[in-house]
């Protein structure tokens, strides 16, 4: 069996920018790898963040939002009377689907997919993002990711990334 990490918290700026780790966060991830984790999964930020392969295994900084409705809207106005608004990014995420080969991860087939706005039913839903809008958050994910030193292949609208397990 495979020994998951999942971890919810944010710490992004309001603007919704991206979302950069904490000094403690890679050490903490680290550790839970160190300690038996086989891939650790942080929630929390509203968008992407990048993807290390640390020892073999994922850790996914930030998978964004599968979910994100605000009745049909890109802003929303808080008690005090401030408008938030909602970057592009907000409406962005991948499903990663990993493959395991002799007990070890081999393969992570990252999926793009964005997040509808309109009215109900479909507001705030996970759908197939067009081939532009799929590219650009591969993109987006893969310069992220290269931070920490993760290789993303684009193939066929798929970012791919491949582990060599030994």
């Amino acid at each position: 069996p495979h020994e998951p990490m999942v971890l919810h918290w944010a710490n992004e700026a309001a603007s919704g920018e991206e979302p950069k780790p904490a000094d403690f966060e890679p050490r903490l991830f680290h550790a839970a790898i160190d300690a038996g984790a086989d891939v650790v999964v942080r929630t929390g930020p509203h968008v992407l963040g990048g993807i290390e392969i640390y020892k073999g295994k994922p850790i996914f900084y930030s998978l964004g939002s599968l979910f994100f409705d605000f009745r049909g809207k890109r802003s929303y106005t808080t008690p005090t009377g401030q408008v938030m608004n909602f970057p592009d990014g907000y409406f962005q995420t991948v499903i990663p689907v990993t493959r395991y080969a002799k007990g070890k991860a081999a393969e992570i087939r990252l999926y793009p997919f964005a997040i509808q706005v309109g009215q109900p039913p479909i507001s705030g839903v996970p759908h197939s993002p067009s081939a532009e809008e799929g590219r650009r958050i591969l993109e987006n994910l893969k310069t992220m990711s290269a931070a920490f030193g993760t290789r993303i292949a684009i193939e066929n609208g798929i970012g791919v990334i491949r582990l060599n397990p030994s």
